[in-house]
Parts: C-alpha cells; sequence; structure tokens
C-alpha cells in the first residue's frame, strides 16, 4: 500500500503527463543528507512548455498538499528560467527538474541522480 506522499507523487507524474512532458524518472533518494525524498525529473519540449509546466505545477500546489499535507509547501519555490531550459520546481518533498533534452543531456542528470536514489520510470 502505498503512503500519502507516493499518492501524491503518482498525482504529479499524472499532472506533468497531461501537460506531454517526456523521459519522466522519479528518483528516491537514499541517503538521509538529502534535503527532500524524491527528485521527479522530466523532459520538456521547448523553453514555453518549461515555463507552462512549472506554472502548472504552481498552480497544482494546493491539490498535492491536500492529498499529503506535511509533505508540501503552501507555494513551490522556484529556481531558474524558462529562457535558461531549466526550472526547479521545490514542493517541500518532491523536487521537480523541468529540463530540455539537451540540458538534461549536458549536465547528465539521470547518471548524477540514479547514484544517489532509485529510479522509477513511468
Amino acid at each position: 500500500m502505498k503512503n500519502k506522499l507516493e499518492t501524491a507523487l503518482d498525482r504529479l507524474v499524472e499532472i506533468c503527463q497531461d501537460k506531454k512532458v517526456e523521459h519522466v524518472v522519479s528518483y528516491k533518494l537514499n541517503d538521509a543528507s538529502w534535503i527532500t525524498d524524491y527528485v521527479l525529473l522530466v523532459t520538456v519540449k521547448n523553453t514555453v512548455h518549461c515555463k507552462a509546466l512549472a506554472e502548472e505545477l504552481g498552480l497544482k500546489t494546493p491539490e498535492l498538499a491536500a492529498l499529503s499535507p506535511k509533505d508540501f509547501y503552501e507555494r513551490p519555490h522556484m529556481t531558474g528560467n524558462a529562457a535558461s531550459g531549466w526550472i526547479v520546481v521545490d514542493l517541500n518533498s518532491i523536487i521537480v527538474h523541468c529540463v530540455t533534452e539537451d540540458m538534461r543531456a549536458y549536465y547528465k542528470l539521470d547518471v548524477f541522480f540514479e547514484k544517489h536514489g532509485v529510479a522509477f520510470h513511468y
């Protein structure tokens, strides 16, 4: 049986997939020193798609918080900008990286997170 955070993560994946993201992978981080429990890495098609997804996640944060109140901020913290092709949406227990394929490949984000956690592909 899934806990509240895992249920919220599943809903977050659905939200991203509804926005037509590609290559969705969540990483359950193993080391307790991380500031979050999960990282969700999603590929967006372009900078406009990146901005639209980040905005949608901001709008859906209250819905996610209702599923697991202690695991979510009231409003997400966002870093980066769409023009760069990379926006990080910090929801508290889940951090979402919205990145273009070029940024994901250049920084080898999957390789980095696979070293620190268990991957779940959607």
